[in-house]
């Protein structure tokens, strides 16, 4: 009987500790949440600038100012790379205006002739494989030679001024390209969104990373450990650099 009773006493008493934890916790996540809240107004939280013409904020000018912080025409790598992979692929407003807040001429097509027109420039037949640079893409990823693929290998070749003025331009520490609307408007304003910027085109950036590395396992096929060496530096230092970029489509 009395371990009977103590048995009872202990699921008691237990039970009522347990309820009390569990309402003083309850009690103490309301409270918490009534009187931790910072209340949204000109008190707590208020946004100076930069702000359009209407008084919306201006996240363009925002997102270029956190961006070009420490960025100046000598460390910037941005207008060197262009003038390699071009910017024929961008809308004429957008690339207008990106020439002038960059400062520099129109790149046109580039000095990097991509594989897939360098083979219809010689009158070949190219293939959706050509197109989407996957010969690329696979040479960038072993090691070969010339002899297991002398077309591929003549191409590279042919790109020798295009990948050392690349390997030139990485060696700068930014990579700076403002961000502007699709029409090469600078502000948001009234803009509904800020996901109606442009982002500059990526297949000729990557297409420019694979010419490289391309090239870095010809080199080593060949016995150039040296030239293998900087050209997948080259490579290592371009991805540094457009992982400067704002949005998530570089990585």
């Amino acid at each position: 009987m009395a371990a009977s009773r103590s048995v009872r006493w202990v699921l008691r008493w237990g039970g009522v500790l347990v309820i009390t934890g569990v309402t003083l916790c309850a009690a103490s996540a309301i409270l918490a949440w009534r009187w931790r809240q910072v209340p949204i107004g000109p008190g707590t939280t208020r946004i100076s600038g930069p702000l359009a013409a209407d008084g919306q904020v201006d996240y363009l000018a925002a997102i270029n100012e956190q961006l070009s912080a420490g960025v100046t025409a000598e460390n910037n790598a941005a207008p060197e790379v262009l003038r390699v992979v071009g910017m024929k692929d961008e809308s004429p407003a957008w690339r207008a205006t990106e020439l002038r807040l960059l400062a520099m001429p129109d790149p046109g097509a580039g000095l990097l002739v991509g594989y897939a027109a360098w083979r219809k420039a010689r009158g070949e037949a190219v293939d959706d494989a050509d197109a989407f640079d996957q010969p690329l893409q696979a040479a960038a990823e072993r090691v070969w030679t010339a002899d297991e693929s002398p077309k591929l290998a003549a191409y590279i070749t042919s790109q020798k001024d295009a990948l050392d003025a690349l390997e030139i331009a990485v060696q700068r520490e930014r990579f700076y390209v403002p961000v502007i609307m699709g029409d090469g408007a600078t502000t948001t304003g009234d803009r509904p969104a800020i996901l109606q910027a442009h982002i500059l085109a990526q297949q000729p950036l990557r297409a420019a990373g694979n010419t490289l590395l391309a090239r870095a396992m010809l080199r080593l096929g060949a016995g150039d450990a040296t030239g293998f060496e900087r050209d997948v530096r080259a490579a290592d230092a371009l991805s540094r650099l457009l992982v400067q970029s704002p949005s998530v489509i570089e990585y």
